[in-house]
């Protein structure tokens, strides 16, 4: 639970969290673990007995937490025989504390002295089908054989090369499903701990089983620009896109400045007018990957009058939802009054005819979110082609994984008079409308 806010001591907040019935022996104590980076904790753990429901006992938080777990204990033997009602907290503070925050992670009532079984280890522990996913990633099934007794629940931990564990999750069963396990660092393998827990919370000893992971990846280069086409003199940025196993990357562009670079997303800025190659070298421990894309950038002064050149001209398409949701709306410039083409299913497309040729340098794609709907509805895999005659087309853009709300695909300058948008996957998850709001040609 997390408590924020400005605290002052006129905006002293009592929370009251849990209704209870719980009898006070003489050994038993209520504790509270916490976290803050305030110098106190300006915070009391609160208590009242069914006697007396309305009355609080509170208990001062005192330890300094300095933005770690701390556990402070309180003994409740002088109220031997009472019943605990209400546990609460209470916030104040004399001086003024500004984004006050605190993290309460556990409150117990425990008998200090009660013997609790520690239960057993879990046995025949086994990682079952890992499969993997760029050498980076994991997914497997981890199972074991139940242990007996009053057991809450399982918890799964992963050790980390260190020694350090890092929680996976918990499960009130006898397997788990771990998905997308992220490799630490070049770690040949890694250690599991599967930990029996009681219904009172008393953890065993765990168990542990070990997965291998494949060999450590070479990187695989890629990389894309803000633009292919430029005036002289203007600034270009380009992306590294290369994979995530990439350690250092270099830069080789031709006719550009600087015509070298290592840094991942260098500016670049060409001169003279021409056509130019871009080469990005990914590099790792293992290895390097080469990318050359050939004729990439085009730099002419004809770049100062690139526009939307599909602004208005003439769409069509292979279906729609109303005839106010038509292809015509994708191509209007409006993106009030939900102008959108839409239509239901995969395997639509949206076809653009701008009336005569054009050299085109990008396409920009407004999705649901641009208009105003939800993320979850914008198009997650689509491809772009380009084509002279409305017969022959080459495809330009694949894309089969986007969640951007404005996605912008930069290509080779191509000359082409139609472009044909077509939808694999409408949206996140298993909705079937395409939600298109804009689709947009530059050129010129």
């Amino acid at each position: 639970m997390k408590v924020s806010g400005n605290l002052t001591k006129k905006n002293a907040t009592h929370v009251k969290l849990y209704k209870t019935n719980l009898p006070v022996e003489k050994d038993t104590e209520i504790s509270v673990t916490y976290k803050t980076d305030v110098k106190k904790p300006n915070m009391k753990l609160g208590v009242s007995f069914v006697d007396q429901p309305d009355d609080f006992v509170f208990f001062d938080v005192k330890k300094k937490s300095r933005d770690q777990w701390m556990e402070e204990t309180f003994k409740l033997n002088k109220y031997k025989g009472k019943k605990i009602a209400t546990i609460s907290l209470f916030f104040e503070s004399d001086e003024a504390i500004k984004d006050y925050q605190i993290n309460i992670g556990e409150i117990k009532v425990t008998n200090k002295h009660n013997d609790k079984e520690v239960p057993a280890i879990p046995t025949k522990a086994k990682v079952k089908n890992p499969t993997f996913s760029k050498g980076l990633y994991a997914d497997l099934d981890l199972s074991w054989e139940s242990v007996e007794g009053d057991i809450q629940h399982y918890e799964i931990y992963r050790v980390l090369p260190k020694g350090k564990k890092e929680f996976i999750g918990a499960v009130p069963n006898d397997a788990y499903y771990i998905s997308n396990l992220r490799r630490s660092g070049k770690e040949t393998a890694t250690t599991l701990e599967i930990v029996a827990v009681t219904t009172d919370f008393v953890r065993g000893k765990a168990a542990k089983v070990m997965f291998k992971w494949p060999a450590y990846p070479q990187p695989n280069a890629d990389f894309s620009v803000s633009q292919t086409v430029a005036a002289p003199g203007e600034e270009i940025q380009f992306f590294n896109n290369s994979s995530e196993a990439t350690e250092e990357v270099e830069w080789q562009i031709e006719g550009g400045t600087p015509l070298v670079s290592n840094e991942n997303n260098p500016v670049v800025r060409y001169e003279e007018e021409g056509v130019y190659s871009v080469t990005l070298i990914a590099k790792n421990s293992e290895g390097e990957d080469v990318l050359t894309k050939e004729g990439f950038i085009t730099i002419s002064k004809d770049a100062k009058n690139i526009t939307n050149v599909a602004l208005n001209k003439t769409a069509t398409a292979s279906g729609q939802c109303a005839p106010s949701e038509g292809p015509k709306y994708a191509i209007d410039g409006i993106m009030t009054n939900n102008s959108k083409w839409c239509a239901i299913g995969a395997n639509h497309w949206l076809e653009v005819d701008f009336g005569e040729a054009f050299h085109l340098s990008k396409f920009v794609v407004k999705h649901a979110e641009a208009g105003g709907e939800p993320a979850a509805f914008n198009t997650r895999a689509f491809t772009i082609e380009v084509s002279l005659d409305g017969e022959n087309w080459t495809n330009a853009v694949t894309v089969t994984n986007n969640t951007d709300a404005i996605s912008e695909h930069a290509i080779t300058t191509t000359e082409a008079r139609y472009i044909r948008f077509s939808v694999q996957q409408p949206t996140q998850g298993g909705d079937q409308a395409i939600r298109i709001f804009e689709v947009e040609a530059y050129g010129y």
